[in-house]
């Protein structure tokens, strides 16, 4: 009989186990792509690197490095760019420089002391004129490149930009058209996309850019620079960006038609995939834009990314249990310890520093920081976000009740501070429903029988 209870009380165990797993398994990847991207994704910078064989004697080299170095460390209004100065004289430094990079150096012109490589995140040299205080703004920022941060922050699915070819009037126009005629049936619901549960008919703006815009000229030449055929191409062009200005490219020419435009709509609204940043398509963009504070935007009229590890931890589901923050590992995130901080070099090659690194959803051998935002108390939350929250307010103040009266002792005492998550509520009553079914399943499956 003794053997026949234990035999029970395993089975209950196992029932509640499965449903905890179950649970956390549908909770696992709901959140959309392009929120994912813009709370966590931060922009690899691009590098503007100096090399000079012997003493400066451009004056205007200081003003330069300046402007990066102060585009770089605006917090109100950061570029995702590093400088970079090498002297050529030493052969240490000029061994740190990737390949590319300094086989371009040595195959210089005759006579050529100094020069400047302009690098994107791709191993890419964009361009190696020589840069003049003049020419900087419109390196770091462009009118265009702003709305597309502006729209972005306004909770837009993604940017779709159109750009023009000069001559092609008639195959810019019917473009336009298919593009705009495709998102407006996504927006509307009629056009049917297998997106996250919470996005059933994302919102994606759309601009158009004509390749001869001199003020666009920086913009143009890194988004046909994401493919090394692209500059080529005489036909209009179709790219998508998302999250922290993450631009890929989409379609060309006969090839913008609605399913192609559908499935890049699909891949930025859908379900993320839980993984790195360089394990996704596309290529980061250098826009000067504060991105921190749009995801906080975001995060609040949509609610923090949780994800299923940090919804079901310990320190949610029995509150008085739980370690004082203080008390915990600095290292590591709070709740499932997974986020590890670490130094990280782009895929140029060059070392650069450590805000270039994003937080990943899971430690691996790609290493990444973890968000600014997330160190100076950001709404967004820095754990493996593999759930998109629920809106803000469905359970207004009832939640922080529940949880305070959960861990306030029997004497009455003041509760201990247990930041709520967004969602509790959800998983409680589903783990609930759920606790129930199995429980009733199990009981009448294992009931003691007659004879």
């Amino acid at each position: 009989m003794k053997a026949h209870g234990m035999t029970r009380v395993a089975w209950l165990v196992g029932a509640i186990f499965g449903c905890l797993v179950a649970t956390g398994t549908s909770l696992a990847c709901d959140t959309p792509v392009y929120r994912y991207a813009l709370y966590r994704w931060t922009p690899t910078p691009y590098i503007l690197c100096r090399i000079h064989d012997g003493p400066e004697v451009d004056s205007s080299v200081a003003t330069v490095r300046e402007m990066v170095e102060k585009a770089a460390d605006d917090a109100s209004l950061p570029a995702n760019i590093v400088w970079v100065d090498v002297d050529a004289r030493d052969s240490e430094q000029l061994q740190t420089l990737p390949d590319f990079v300094r086989q371009r150096w040595e195959q210089r012109d005759a006579g050529v002391q100094a020069a400047y490589y302009l690098v994107a995140p791709h191993g890419v040299i964009l361009d190696s004129h020589h840069w003049t205080p003049e020419e900087m703004g419109s390196l770091l920022e462009s009118p265009l490149r702003t709305k597309v941060g502006e729209a972005i922050e306004s909770a837009k699915a993604g940017v779709v930009i159109l750009l023009d070819h000069p001559g092609k009037a008639t195959a810019n126009h019917e473009a336009a058209q298919v593009i705009e005629r495709t998102l407006g049936r996504i927006r509307k619901g009629e056009l049917e996309l297998a997106t996250a549960p919470s996005v059933k008919q994302p919102d994606v703006a759309f601009f158009r850019l004509s390749k001869d815009d001199e003020a666009e000229r920086w913009f143009i030449r890194q988004l046909l620079e994401i493919e090394s055929d692209l500059a080529s191409i005489d036909e209009p062009i179709v790219f998508v960006i998302f999250g922290r200005g993450r631009a890929l490219f989409s379609c060309l020419g006969k090839g913008i038609t609605e399913e192609n435009l559908a499935r890049d709509v699909e891949f930025v609204s859908g379900a993320c995939s839980c993984t790195v940043k360089e394990q996704n398509p596309g290529v980061d963009l250098l826009m000067r834009y504060n991105w921190e504070n749009a995801a906080t935007v975001v995060a609040e009229q949509y609610g923090g990314e949780t994800g299923a590890d940090a919804l079901l931890d310990g320190d949610q589901l029995f509150p008085e249990l739980a370690i004082p923050s203080e008390n915990k590992d600095a290292g590591l995130d709070g709740a499932s310890g997974e986020e590890v901080a670490s130094g990280d070099s782009d895929a140029s090659g060059i070392a650069a520093p450590s805000a270039s690194g994003e937080a990943t959803e899971e430690t691996s051998d790609a290493g990444g920081d973890v968000q600014p935002g997330a160190e100076q108390g950001s709404v967004v939350n820095t754990e493996s976000p593999t759930s998109v929250g629920e809106e803000p307010g469905a359970d207004g103040s009832s939640s922080d009740e529940a949880l305070a009266a959960r861990n306030t002792d029997g004497a009455g005492g003041d509760p201990d501070p247990v930041s709520p998550r967004v969602g509790l509520w959800s998983v409680g009553l589903g783990l609930a429903v759920a606790l129930v079914g199995m429980l009733a399943a199990t009981f009448l499956v294992l009931r003691p029988r007659g004879g």
